[in-house]
């Protein structure tokens, strides 16, 4: 296993020109990053820890995690795979493909996913924005941020399904006292491995 560096973020950039990946306001030169110095695989990933780059292939056992906006960043210059991935805040970039085994969650409206390759999935459920460069390969939910390069693309559920039909779509522990979709809900299931469209 690949140990991980603690360095500014300068000096990975000038290793792995890493700045060219994150929006202006993550380009802090002077910040401290935990760099790993090529392919890694990890248990888990808590990206509220702060940002954490990997130049080469990320492989996580467990779930890829970050719902604050304030600290973490994520950049694979290489593919990823993880059991899941549930984000709500932090920018994350994976150059080539993202497989998840189960699911890719993109809650609340902070942050970024921007995937270079394919994103295959059980399930993608997208409120904020995320960016596929290839295909979505399994069921895709648009809350309103989900953009494919593919022509032709077209969510499993529209944004204007998942809002009308949610109760027709989602399973009943999804949905809040109100009958809306709750994001924290589906993070939570999503967590446990549980289904959480109907069909």
């Amino acid at each position: 296993m690949t140990s991980p560096s603690r360095m500014t973020l300068a000096k990975a950039d000038a290793l792995y020109q890493v700045a060219v990946h994150l929006h202006a306001d993550n380009e802090d030169e002077n910040e401290e990053i935990t760099v790993y110095e090529g392919s890694v695989t990890l248990p888990e990933l808590d990206l509220d820890a702060g940002p954490v780059v990997v130049a080469g292939d990320l492989d996580v056992t467990g779930d890829i995690l970050g719902m604050s906006e304030d600290d973490g960043y994520l950049v694979v210059l290489g593919s990823c795979k993880a059991r899941n991935v549930l984000l709500g805040g932090p920018e994350v970039v994976i150059t080539k493909d993202l497989v998840a085994e189960n699911g890719v969650l993109a809650d609340y409206n902070h942050g970024s996913l921007t995937v270079g390759g394919d994103l295959v999935a059980k399930v993608l459920c997208a409120e904020h924005l995320v960016r596929v460069g290839g295909s979505v390969i399994g069921s895709s939910v648009d809350f309103g941020g989900l953009k494919v390069a593919s022509p032709g693309f077209a969510p499993t559920v529209s944004r204007q399904q998942a809002l009308r039909e949610s109760a027709a779509l989602f399973t009943p522990e999804v949905l809040g006292d109100d009958g809306s979709i709750s994001g924290r809900r589906l993070h939570d299931l999503m967590r446990a491995g549980k289904p959480i469209l109907r069909r």
